[in-house]
């Protein structure tokens, strides 16, 4: 370990390079546009308060990247995929196939320091991507509520736009997140006992000496990860940079927080996760009991053989990616028709 470390931090960074370039993301597709984000200083106090961050912690505008398909769809039917920690906006594409191939509008984006978006600087929180994901929802749509299915951090995303931006969701689905972002006691609490897999895989040191792939393979092995292809690309495609940056936001979610305020949502709610979440907390019982906190309808599916990541994942000869439109579709033709 001491060896390589010695080797320095330009060896570390040459090699996830290179594996950058070996595996380039895909074309930008004509539907593909930038914007600037610029937040106000009312939002930024906000978030600087909820955060307990100074505001000069804080950037308050970037260059989001979002793709918008807005034709050949049900305008009833509006859906914005949120991404995850580290998660780039192509990574959600089979998603977005699947609910474009059932009629759906989408948006998805990629987060400031995510993908293609720009690289502001500052500190990154759950609240701060969910302020961008507020501005980037009401410009596309016009401040009509949209469905929104979070994975993971999108997720925490997800919930935080149902508790303050109420009145842009129409429905919430999350897949590998609870409110408690961990496991919940007998009493139904948040358990707030020290978290391995969280702290190995937001060590930035820990990080760096991996790097990409084998921090891929690690949680191939720690999270029940199928390494195909498919998975490996999330690894492959990912800044280092991101990497070691983004899982700050996990530290600084409000557990106890946010749990109370879910009680707060009245728009359906539907939990999803592999049979492999509860390795990180998100189980049957972390689904239940959100699922009777929050004030609206909500449900819980769990998909056996699948883990964590799920969204671009393959098991069974099934892509997860379908499973969670199909599933989605179904519970909207439930609470919409």
């Amino acid at each position: 370990l001491c060896a390589v470390m010695f080797m320095g931090p330009s060896w570390l960074q040459a090699r996830d390079e290179a594996l950058l370039l070996a595996y380039p993301p895909p074309p930008i597709p004509n539907h593909g546009s930038i914007i600037t984000i610029q937040h106000s200083n009312v939002t930024m106090e906000k978030i600087a308060v909820a955060s307990d961050l100074p505001i000069a912690a804080l950037a308050s505008s970037f260059d989001m990247y979002f793709e918008a398909q807005l034709e050949d769809c049900d305008p009833d039917k509006n859906v914005v995929v949120v991404g995850g920690t580290n998660g780039a906006s192509w990574l959600m594409n089979p998603a977005v196939e699947g609910f474009r191939k059932k009629g759906y509008c989408t948006l998805n984006f990629d987060h400031r320091a995510h993908g293609r978006s720009s690289v502001p600087p500052g500190e990154l929180t759950a609240e701060l991507l969910g302020e961008d994901a507020a501005v980037i929802i009401h410009r596309v749509f016009g401040g009509k509520p949209v469905h929104v299915v979070g994975w993971s951090l999108g997720g925490a995303i997800s919930y935080y736009l149902g508790i303050e931006h109420p009145q842009l969701v129409r429905s919430i689905t999350m897949s590998g997140m609870t409110s408690c972002f961990s496991g919940v006691l007998a009493d139904g609490n948040c358990d707030l006992s020290f978290d391995f897999m969280k702290w190995f895989f937001s060590r930035d040191f820990m990080l760096r000496l991996l790097g990409t792939e084998l921090s891929g393979l690690a949680a191939s092995a720690a999270l029940n990860m199928h390494p195909t292809d498919a998975n490996m690309f999330f690894w492959r495609t990912l800044s280092p940079s991101t990497m070691v940056r983004t899982p700050q936001t996990w530290g600084r979610w409000r557990k106890n927080y946010y749990h109370e305020a879910i009680r707060q949502i009245k728009v359906p709610v539907l939990l999803l996760a592999g049979e492999h979440d509860a390795l990180i907390g998100v189980d049957e019982a972390s689904m239940r009991e959100d699922v009777e906190r929050v004030a609206g309808p909500a449900e819980f599916v769990i998909f056996p053989g699948f883990s964590h990541f799920i969204f671009f994942e393959e098991y069974g000869g099934e892509r997860g990616a379908d499973l969670i439109s199909s599933t989605t579709n179904d519970f909207h033709a439930k609470h919409f028709s």
